[in-house]
């Protein structure tokens, strides 16, 4: 895995064709998070996670398109949320990118919901 670096952008096309005529899905994947060497995974890195997002960011305003994300670093102890929703503001809603953020419930042991909601964040 010596191919990937903190920042690391990777973008897959993930298209089905058979639910839409028009357009093109991508995943995109953010190398945010690193292991030291005792092998102890890190939080996420903000400058890296901000670098990944820009990437996102380019490639979006070329196709026109919207982002849709779960929200990041949310089981990650002591994560910067906030941080996080100022950087998705700052290269999304600020820039007149559609940015849609799927809030997914606590697991419980005697729920079986599968409900989430929606957060859209502009400016």
């Amino acid at each position: 895995m010596k191919d990937l670096a903190l920042g690391g952008t990777l973008l897959f096309c993930i298209d089905d064709k058979e639910s839409r005529n028009k357009g093109t899905d991508l995943l995109a994947l953010i190398v945010a998070q690193h292991r030291d060497h005792s092998n102890n995974l890190s939080g996420i890195k903000l400058p890296a996670l901000e670098k990944g997002l820009k990437k996102i960011y380019q490639e979006a305003k070329k196709r026109n398109a919207s982002i849709h994300l779960p929200r990041i670093g949310y089981s990650v102890k002591g994560f910067n949320w906030y941080g996080t929703e100022r950087l998705i503001r700052k290269y999304f809603g600020s820039r007149g990118i559609p940015a849609y953020v799927y809030y997914f419930p606590r697991i419980k042991a005697s729920s079986s919901s599968k409900e989430s909601t929606v957060a859209i964040l502009q400016s």
